[in-house]
Parts: structure tokens; C-alpha cells; sequence
């Protein structure tokens, strides 16, 4: 099945493998049936409420009322509420991540898939069989301060957003502007509960797939312990394990699980080049990235190194260099690295869409140009879409947001006072288009 799903008999537009398949568990402890989707993808009880992992059962949650209501509307061509990110994807020619594991999964299962589909189809979309992959994000024990991030993926912005809202009233206007009013809670250790291990452990025998991640995931020691258990178990040569890492971390201890799984894919979340990427991706530092890059480019060709830049506004003029970067390693290593963009499109006020139109029109020349240079946009399947999407992105949806670029000139002043950086001395050309059409972070 491609991933427009034209060959299938589910509804091309709406359906989507994962409901069938996968359950997620994010940092908070909710479950969810997406990682992508609107709140996390929190599924619900009948009162409302989530289900938590670590308090109830993941099976709870894999067959309730909102999990096969999911599951009817996708088969009956619905758009699901939460997963709107998919469907702005493919409005903009982007690859959405629907598409994206259809394929995946339709190549890998395709008869599993149908079998499961048709069998919940005839039980009142109940599914008798356990998820195939797993999505676990095993808190949020992270030592970044990404600016495209939250306090609930980072213990550091955790506390940072604390220590603002406590301290700057600014601040904790601007964060409950945006939150409703409420002060970021603490993520609570469910993931250190014995419940949710054991139908952990139990389920490895099913698994196809898994997804650990956080938080930055190479320094969570619950996720070698769950890789261990893997391979103690004999099963981890059946697994593709997963990850996305920020590239601060790479351990050897870390480096010699992976040669035991059947395939690993290990995508580096890097948003910049240089001092570019360590403004972003504030107390990242480009000389260990670039170290810890280069040792994975060298794994064994059963581990795939991707590239997932969160395009936003703070690297929508210099994406192009770390373009340039990564092509040049693959060229030096003479593998393929995936690059596919994620989109920041919460919070608003970090949205690409909402700038000004001279700014796009700088990032579409520049995009152009990149095209024109390279080696590998004509090969690198991923690559030409994110580049080609974003140029559509870019070109063809709305005009800037005002209201919004205050929210993002207010934003960047309080993080920038805070963390002691000038945007304007790390993103010249970004901050000089923004002032000549009035928007001065520092002004």
C-alpha cells in the first residue's frame, strides 16, 4: 500500500495503521494512540479523564469507548479529532506521518494489518490482539532547554519555567496565556511503577516495533533496562527499535545494545548548524554534536541515521547550512542520511507560517538555491519532500500573523534575557528582516 493508501480498501483520506497497531505512553504517563496527535493523543475514559499507565493497565485502554470510536470513524472516512497534524501535512505536499507508516507497516504486515482491521471491524471495532509496537517516552529527563520544546518533554525547562513563573511576572503572564492559567506540574515517576513493567515485559514477545525516546532517552536507565530485557529474552532480533537523540549522549554503553536488534533507527534532533543549533537547542554544544554525529555515521549499516530538524522560525533562513552539513557527511561516510522536517506548529508563536511574507520569501530563495547545489535532493526521497513541502509551506499559506509575531518577539526577548543570548547575534539576517518590518526583539 502506498502512502496515500490508493490500493487499499480502508478510506484512503482518513484511515491511519496505528490505532490498530501501536500505543503510546507519553512523558506525563498518559496513553495515547499517537505521538503526533493533538494532546498527545491522550485516549480517554468515559468521563473524560486519560488512562495513566503505571495506575491502569495499557489493555484498558486499548479496546475503550474512544479507542474504537477512533478506529469506526477512520474505517468510515471521518477526520479523527488530534490528528489535524497529519491532514495540514498532506495540505502542503508533505509527507504525514499517516502516510508515512501506512507504507511502513503495509510493507512489513500487510496481511496482519488486514486481518486485524477486518476482525475489529466485525466486533464492535474491538481488537482481541495486542499492539505490535510500542511508543514509550519513560519521562522527561532531558538536559536541553530546546525553544520549540515544553516542561513536559524537559526536566531543564521544567525547571527554568518554574523559576520564571515564580520570579518574573511577565513570564507567568505570557505562560498562562497560553496554558490556561496553570503553574507546569511535575511529571510524575509512573514509569518506575511495577504494573506498568510487567505488562511491559510480558508484551515483548508481540512486538515488532519500538519507539523509546523521553526526555533525551540516552540518559534514561529505564530504557537499557528495557533493552536489556529484549535481548534477554531472545526476542530483540525481531524488534526495530527507534529513537530520536539530541546527540549529547552517545555512550558506548548506549552504542552496544543496538548491534542485538533485527534494525535500529536513530534520528538526531538537531535544529542548526554551529552556534546556530546551540541557540535553538540552548546548552547543546556544536563541538560535541558534531563529535557524536560523525562516531554514528560509522555504525554498522543495520543502524539507519537520519536527521529530524524541527523547522520553526528561529532556523527557517539558516536550515540550509545545516543541509549543507549533513550532505557533506554522507558524501564523506558515503551513506544515506534521512533528513525529514517537523514542523513547529505549537506554540504559534514559533510557527513559520506567521512571518513576515519578505522573510519567506528569503527562505524559499534560499531553499531554491540549496536545491540547485545539492547532491542528494534528487535522491533523497525525505529530503525532497520536507525541502519541497516547506517551500510550499512557505509560499502558499497565510500571511503573516501579527498578533502572533508580538507573541514571538515577547517570547524571545524573556528566554533571551533569561539565558543571557541575543537572538540578533546569532540570527543577523533573521533579526534584521524582522526589524525592518517593525518586529525588534530587543528594541
Amino acid at each position: 500500500m502506498a502512502g496515500s493508501n490508493r490500493d487499499s480498501k480502508f478510506s484512503p483520506e482518513t484511515f491511519c495503521v496505528y490505532p490498530w497497531i501501536e500505543q503510546v505512553v507519553q512523558s506525563n504517563g498518559k496513553v495515547g494512540f499517537c505521538c503526533v496527535a493533538k494532546g498527545g493523543g491522550m485516549v480517554k475514559k468515559d468521563d473524560g479523564q486519560g488512562f495513566r499507565a503505571g495506575v491502569e493497565p495499557l489493555e484498558a485502554a486499548w479496546n475503550s469507548n474512544h479507542m474504537r470510536s477512533i478506529r469506526k470513524g477512520m474505517l468510515e472516512g471521518e477526520q479523527v479529532p488530534g490528528c489535524e497534524l497529519c491532514y495540514f501535512q498532506e495540505s502542503i505536499g508533505k509527507t504525514s506521518y499517516r502516510e508515512m507508516h501506512n507504507e511502513e507497516w503495509m510493507n512489513k504486515a500487510r496481511v496482519e494489518i488486514e486481518e486485524r482491521v477486518e476482525s475489529s471491524r466485525a466486533n464492535d471495532f474491538k481488537l482481541d490482539k495486542p499492539a505490535l509496537y510500542l511508543d514509550l517516552r519513560l519521562g522527561n529527563l532531558c538536559n536541553l532547554k530546546c525553544r520549540s520544546c515544553n516542561p513536559y518533554n524537559s526536566s531543564q525547562i521544567y525547571r527554568e519555567t518554574v523559576q520564571l513563573y515564580d520570579q518574573n511576572d511577565e513570564y507567568r503572564d505570557f505562560w498562562n496565556r497560553f496554558n490556561g492559567g496553570k503553574k507546569p506540574a511535575e511529571t510524575p515517576e509512573w514509569y518506575e511503577s511495577d504494573l506498568f513493567w510487567d505488562e511491559v515485559i510480558r508484551s515483548i514477545p508481540n512486538l515488532r516495533k519500538v519507539y523509546l525516546t523521553g526526555g533525551e532517552p540516552t540518559l534514561i536507565e529505564r530504557n537499557y533496562k528495557f533493552m536489556q530485557a529484549c535481548i534477554d529474552s531472545g526476542h530483540a532480533k525481531n524488534i526495530f527499535l527507534m529513537f530520536n537523540i539530541n546527540c549529547t549522549n552517545v555512550q558506548d554503553k548506549f552504542l552496544e545494545y543496538l548491534p542485538h536488534f533485527e534494525f535500529v533507527l536513530i534520528n538526531a534532533s538537531i535544529d542548526g548548524h554551529g552556534p546556530e543549533n546551540e541557540y535553538i537547542r540552548y546548552l547543546s554544544r556544536w563541538e560535541t554534536i558534531d563529535k557524536n554525529f560523525r562516531k554514528l555515521v560509522k555504525l554498522p549499516k543495520n543502524v539507519q541515521i537520519g536527521v529530524t530538524p524541527v523547522l520553526q522560525i528561529y532556523n527557517v533562513l539558516t536550515i540550509t547550512r545545516l543541509l549543507d552539513y549533513i550532505e557533506s557527511i554522507a558524501l564523506e561516510s558515503g551513506r544515506d542520511i534521512n533528513v525529514d522536517f517537523l514542523y513547529a506548529t505549537d506554540p504559534t508563536y514559533i510557527n513559520a507560517q506567521i512571518l513576515p511574507t519578505t522573510v519567506k520569501q528569503e527562505a524559499v530563495r534560499r531553499l531554491e538555491s540549496y536545491k540547485s547545489r545539492s547532491k542528494t535532493y534528487e535522491t533523497q526521497r525525505f529530503l525532497k519532500n520536507s525541502i519541497d513541502s516547506c517551500i510550499n509551506l512557505l509560499s502558499e499559506h497565510p500571511a503573516q500573523d501579527e498578533a502572533k509575531m508580538r507573541d514571538f518577539v515577547q517570547y524571545t526577548r524573556l528566554l533571551d534575557t533569561h539565558r543571557k543570548q541575543r537572538m540578533e547575534q546569532t540570527l543577523p539576517d533573521l533579526s534584521s528582516l524582522l526589524r525592518s518590518e517593525g518586529y525588534d526583539v530587543h528594541g
